[in-house]
């Protein structure tokens, strides 16, 4: 804002920022795969399918977009998803080839486009944290008695004086 020799304001000024949309430009925004837990109707697989949000950010519309995935290092599996994507629009591709999640631990996927003369690679790729939660079986019947807890130590650090 400025302002006249009185001190009123006399007008304002704008400043504008633009971006040029890049031509090709694809990404993944999303994989789409819930935590599990062993031995439970919500237990991971040895077949469990791999789902991916994909965005198009560039200009032009896309059809059929190169992707791949990798689970904690391993193996890349490369697809190709075939979709209808105008300017920003997403869309869900669930890969031919699935992954094991069977064994209770953490799998880092990693998943990502790989669309020829896409103008931004700093958006191609997801990075996603699967936990597959252990779950051991219960010897039934189970019971606990807690009137025992046997000796006890406490030890104690006080500051300040007790009345």
């Amino acid at each position: 804002l400025r302002t006249d020799a009185a001190g009123a304001l006399s007008g304002f000024n704008m400043e504008w920022e633009c971006q040029q949309r890049v031509n090709l430009d694809a990404g993944i925004q999303a994989v789409h795969i819930p935590h599990g837990r062993e031995f439970t109707s919500l237990a991971l697989t040895t077949n469990k399918s791999i789902k991916v949000r994909i965005r198009n950010y560039g200009s032009s519309g896309l059809t059929k977009i190169p992707v791949a995935y990798q689970v904690n290092g391993g193996a890349v599996i490369v697809d190709s998803a075939v979709l209808s994507l105008n300017t920003n629009d997403t869309g869900v591709f669930t890969f031919k080839t699935s992954a094991n999640f069977s064994t209770p631990g953490y799998y880092q996927i990693l998943a990502w486009t790989q669309l020829k003369n896409d103008s931004n690679t700093a958006n191609d790729t997801f990075s996603y944290v699967l936990r597959h939660i252990p779950n051991g079986p219960v010897s039934l019947p189970y019971t606990q008695n807690f009137e025992y807890l046997g000796p006890q130590v406490f030890n104690f650090n006080l500051i300040g004086e007790i009345s």
